[in-house]
């Protein structure tokens, strides 16, 4: 029996090497790949050891024939991995926390698709029916992404540096608020001027005239808009009674 056990464990084993082989673990060395072949890097961020989502796409998809003949003529593929007990170098687990906060990702599994410029061109993650499935879902999504970035890059872009912007106001104007007078003194004509640059935002929004295709992404942008102008116009009507203890 414990031969048995040791033969079947064997045989798993090996088809999760055989799906690990096709990957890299050094980001950087496929993107210069990428840089030269001119082929995007297809980017799995996994939690190997604990994440079901990740284990079983690996079981699925990324461990079948269908898919490693398919991924491996189409895309460098690259592995970066967050596990909770599998050994990693200081220098790679550094490397990969970068690269997570680089690209914003929050949950695993998520497969980016990036080009030779460090743009995501596709996003995915996990998907149910097997590799050919899973293929003809993740090339959909990518083709889908591709017409946003078309249309809607410059709005992307502009929503972006708004948020980055915004944060580093807010940090600024509250910085040395000691008690909750302080506070809401320095938060609300923060936000007062803040509300007016995303009304505008919202407007440039509203107005963009896109193909029916992308009408959900640019309805998206607008959701994410109007939760950010609530919030705004939530600290406006702030006061230090409000606030609590």
């Amino acid at each position: 029996m414990k031969k048995l056990m040791g033969i079947v464990a064997a045989t798993m084993l090996a088809g999760v090497t055989m799906a690990n082989d096709i990957f890299t673990t050094d980001y950087d060395a496929a993107l210069k790949r990428a840089q030269t072949s001119g082929r995007p890097m297809f980017v799995l961020f996994t939690g190997s050891d604990w994440c079901g989502w990740c284990i079983k796409l690996e079981g699925e998809v990324f461990s079948k024939d269908e898919f490693i003949k398919e991924a491996t003529n189409r895309w460098e593929m690259v592995m970066l991995d967050f596990p909770s007990k599998k050994p990693q170098s200081e220098e790679l687990k550094k490397r990969n926390q970068e690269l997570a906060k680089k690209y914003g990702v929050r949950g695993y599994p998520t497969v980016l698709l990036v080009d030779k410029n460090e743009t995501v061109i596709g996003e995915g993650g996990y998907h149910e029916g097997g590799p050919v499935k899973w293929l003809e879902w993740f090339d959909a999504k990518t083709k889908f992404g591709a017409m946003v970035a078309q249309h809607l890059a410059a709005e992307k872009k502009a929503i972006d540096k708004f948020t980055k912007d915004s944060q580093r106001a807010y940090r600024k104007a509250v910085k040395g608020a000691k008690d909750r007078v302080a506070y809401c003194a320095a938060v609300k004509p923060f936000a007062e001027k803040e509300l007016v640059k995303l009304n505008e935002l919202i407007g440039k929004v509203k107005s963009k005239e896109v193909p029916a295709e992308v009408e959900p992404a640019k309805k998206d942008m607008l959701d994410q808009l109007e939760e950010t102008r609530v919030t705004l116009e939530g600290l406006v009507k702030i006061t230090p009674e409000g606030l609590g203890e």
